[in-house]
């Protein structure tokens, strides 16, 4: 019984980290989408702004959850980890004209 128990508390906690690094990953994707969006507009001002808004609310709470929770569904983590470090080299190509003052960010 304490067994049976035990499995499902694993299972559940596994399909909950997975999905809120999903919902994460959701938000990234749309972040970068609209940043790409700006910078096809020169619109350098709002670029600079909106990375800032970026980094601070979604970029750092994705990846402090991920780092921190990702580990415990092994299934899905290496998936994730792998978006994170590409999503992030796109990140760095739309910051890379602002010097590196915008993120704050050194790697992941």
């Amino acid at each position: 019984m304490a067994t049976n128990t035990a499995l499902y508390l694993l299972s559940y906690e596994m399909e909950a980290v997975s999905f809120n690094l999903f919902l994460y990953e959701e938000a990234i994707q749309w972040g970068i989408r609209l940043l790409k969006m700006i910078k096809t507009h020169r619109d350098y001002e709002h670029l600079r702004y909106f990375l800032r808004k970026f980094y601070k609310n979604i970029w750092y709470p994705a990846l402090s959850f991920g780092y921190a929770y990702g580990p415990m569904n092994p299934y899905s983590w290496p998936g994730f980890k792998r978006f994170f470090e590409v999503s992030f080299a796109e990140l760095r190509a739309l910051d890379s004209q602002f010097s590196d003052t915008t993120a704050g960010y050194s790697g992941g």
